[in-house]
């Protein structure tokens, strides 16, 4: 737990192997902007990333879990991509306050557990500006899911993503 908490002046994090978090990890890491989750990572624990400003784009294959808190004050994150084939849950307040959440996207084949709605307050997705984007098959039972529902006029299929997302480009091309 807070291994790294508070680290202001680490960029970039990497551990190929770790399966989960302790509690507070990255918190208050204002400058790391760039986190490899490991294909072996099942969990994010509470607060873990929470106030790393600037985080702008987070992909978590294989996650299950994402703690309470555990993005929350993430204030440049516009995307989070969660892939794998089991199920998720997010917890109370995981994206809270991350005011550029525009784009959420879960590829599992099962529906996530939403545990509150609050996992999403100050987003840009919760003002109606952002989007969710879940497989095609599974976007009714989004729609009508607890907590989901609340988000259903912005569930989209997956094939609905936005083509370029231009927040990825390289400019070194």
């Amino acid at each position: 737990a807070s291994a790294f908490a508070g680290c202001t002046a680490l960029v970039s994090a990497a551990f190929p192997s770790m399966r989960t978090f302790g509690q507070n990890m990255f918190q208050g890491c204002t400058s790391l902007n760039t986190f490899s989750f490991s294909a072996s990572m099942t969990v994010i624990a509470a607060a873990a990333f929470s106030g790393c400003t600037a985080l702008r784009s987070v992909s978590m294959p294989n996650i299950t879990t994402i703690g309470s808190s555990a993005f929350q004050g993430c204030t440049n994150l516009t995307k989070a991509e969660l892939t794998g084939t089991g199920a998720t849950t997010i917890g109370a307040s995981a994206f809270s306050g991350d005011t550029k959440l525009a784009h959420l996207i879960i590829n599992s084949n099962t529906v996530a557990t939403l545990s509150n709605t609050n996992a999403l307050t100050s987003t840009l997705i919760a003002s109606g500006d952002g989007a969710i984007y879940v497989p095609g098959t599974l976007v009714d039972s989004y729609k009508t899911a607890t907590n989901w529902s609340t988000y259903a006029s912005q569930i989209y299929p997956i094939s609905a993503y936005p083509v370029t997302d231009f927040s990825t480009i390289s400019d070194s091309w």
